[in-house]
């Protein structure tokens, strides 16, 4: 059932029900927990990881937006440790060499993000100790790195 219209009710618009409608800023917040939900539902309807984790990367980066919409622009980053190496598992706007790219996450803010379990956020990812290898990144400005943690 839902709750909201599809569109932001117009100033002369009443609602049949009587009850106020969202408007402005609330109505943007409303269609992007919407957009959160529907990604969730998905999430929960399959069980391929790799669907998962693409799927992932989408809510986080439509997360970041007002309007739900990822900017072209934006680059997101899974890794995931394999052996002893982390791997790049999903990604949006890298090259097929940076795909392939392993870090150890022992330097710089992956050590960091990995020996505190707390997310980070900070300038100049191109800087970075380990993060610099991957060219898709020397043209952000900044970076979030958040550990996923399970339990």
């Amino acid at each position: 059932m839902s709750v909201f219209r599809s569109r932001p009710p117009a100033r002369n618009d009443t609602p049949p029900n009587g009850e106020m409608e969202p408007t402005g800023d609330l109505w943007t917040q409303l269609e992007h927990l919407r957009s959160v939900f529907r990604m969730t539902a998905a999430l929960n309807a399959t069980l391929n990881y790799e669907r998962v984790l693409d799927m992932s990367l989408d809510a986080g980066a439509a997360a970041l937006t007002q309007t739900g919409h990822t900017d072209p622009r934006l680059v997101c980053v899974l890794l995931l440790f394999d052996a002893d190496q982390l791997r790049i598992a999903s990604s949006r706007g890298l090259s097929a060499p940076d795909q392939r790219a392993t870090l150890s996450g022992t330097r710089g803010v992956l050590e960091r993000v990995l020996t505190t379990g707390n997310m980070e956020v900070f300038l100049d990812p191109r800087r970075d100790a380990e993060l610099q290898r991957i060219v898709g990144l020397h043209t952000c400005r900044a970076a979030v790195v958040i550990p996923l943690v399970l339990g």
